[in-house]
């Protein structure tokens, strides 16, 4: 198995200013930019993808130069930072090769931030990811509502063309996340 570390490369390094990071802030607010980005790629030209809290600019870098390492199907992904509108970059995760309905995570807990933004989550809706989400916090629980009247979101996960239930939503979107992926790519969702 490989695993592909894909940022941060020189071009986030050099624009993290370490120099004028003021001590009385818990962190530097571009430290971000050093964030990991890790493509595991799977057999038949498969992968899953993490961005921990990357911002913009790797995807923005990604789309700019040759999309190659992205030319094979993405069957899951996390949402960046914790669905900021400074992380999501709206063509990067349009114009990705994916599954139909590809799951893509969300790790977030209570925050001042307000996180995640309701624009962001929106958008993954609106193109068609699977959203999962660890905590139904803040604007979580807009979205709960919105996939109680677009069933046909949610609907991938199951074999047959069933209506989901409740009780699986609420799974969806508060709690652990856990995916198995069997030896054809499927998806078991515990």
């Amino acid at each position: 198995m490989q695993i592909l570390f894909l940022s941060p490369t020189y071009n986030e390094i050099s624009k993290y200013d370490n120099k004028n990071h003021n001590p009385t802030l818990k962190s530097n607010p571009n430290a971000n930019l050093l964030s990991t980005i890790i493509k595991i790629p799977l057999n038949n030209n498969k992968y899953i993808l993490f961005t921990y809290d990357a911002v913009q600019e790797p995807f923005r870098r990604f789309r700019s130069n040759s999309f190659k390492q992205f030319e094979d199907e993405l069957i899951l992904a996390q949402v960046p930072h914790h669905g900021s509108n400074g992380s999501y970059y709206k063509n990067f995760w349009k114009n990705l090769n994916r599954k139909q309905n590809c799951p893509i995570v969300l790790s977030v807990g209570d925050n001042s931030h307000k996180l995640p933004s309701y624009k962001v989550l929106n958008s993954f809706a609106k193109l068609n990811y699977q959203i999962y989400a660890t905590n139904l916090i803040g604007s979580l629980t807009n979205i709960s509502e919105y996939y109680q009247t677009v069933d046909n979101l949610l609907d991938f996960a199951l074999e047959s063309n069933s209506n989901l239930t409740t009780q699986y939503k609420d799974s969806m979107l508060n709690g652990d996340q856990v995916f198995k992926i069997d030896s054809n790519y499927k998806q078991n969702f515990l």
